[in-house]
C-alpha cells in the first residue's frame, strides 16, 4: 500500500511542477513602432512586471485564464484576455498615445508687510550692477543670513548656506 502511494505521488508531483507557463511579449508605440521601457504589465491586482530596456517582458504563470493589463503614462491602458495552456505564450501590445490634460501652476508672491515670512527681493537692476562675471548665487551674499562661496571658479559650482543650513535643506 505504501509503495502504491509513493508511485502515485511520484506521478502526480511532476504534473504539478510542469503546470506553469511563461507569458512573454513586447510593448511598442503604435505610431512609431519603438519599444517602450518601463511599461507596467499586470496579471492581478498588484502582481506583474515591467518591460526591460528593449520593451520585452516575461511572467511565469500557473495555467489558466488571465486578464493582462498594460499601462504607461501618456498611453491608453490596454487589457487583453489570455489562456495559459502551453509552456510558452506570446502576447504583444501596441500602445496608443493619449493627450494629457493641462497642468495648472498657481503661485503667490510675497509682499512687504503682508506676508508673514522673511524674504528679500533682488531687483533686475541690482543683478546687472553686481553680477559682472560672477555666478548668480554670489549676488545673494548681500542678502542677510545668506553665505555663498564659489568652489572651483566654473559656472554652477557655487554653494549656498542660508541661516546656517546646507543648500540641500533650503529651497532657493
Amino acid at each position: 500500500m505504501r509503495k502504491l502511494r509513493f508511485y502515485l505521488i511520484a506521478m502526480v508531483l511532476p504534473l504539478q511542477i510542469f503546470s506553469q507557463g511563461v507569458l512573454e511579449g513586447m510593448v511598442r508605440d503604435a505610431m512609431t513602432g519603438e519599444s517602450l521601457i518601463g511599461v507596467n504589465i499586470l496579471y492581478d491586482a498588484g502582481k506583474g512586471t515591467v518591460t526591460d530596456n528593449n520593451g520585452r517582458y516575461t511572467i511565469a504563470l500557473e495555467r489558466g485564464s488571465y486578464q493582462i493589463t498594460a499601462s504607461y503614462v501618456g498611453y491608453e491602458t490596454q487589457s487583453k484576455s489570455i489562456d495559459i495552456t502551453q509552456e510558452k505564450v506570446v502576447l504583444d501590445f501596441n500602445m496608443k498615445t493619449i493627450m494629457l490634460s493641462e497642468v495648472e501652476v498657481v503661485s503667490d508672491m510675497a509682499r512687504i508687510r503682508e506676508t508673514p515670512v522673511a524674504f528679500s527681493t533682488i531687483t533686475p537692476v541690482k543683478i546687472e550692477e553686481m553680477l559682472a562675471s560672477q555666478d548668480i548665487p554670489m549676488i545673494l551674499n548681500t542678502t542677510p543670513g545668506v553665505y555663498a562661496t564659489q568652489q572651483g571658479g566654473g559656472d554652477g559650482d557655487a554653494r549656498i548656506n542660508i541661516r546656517g543650513f546646507s543648500q540641500r535643506n533650503v529651497a532657493v
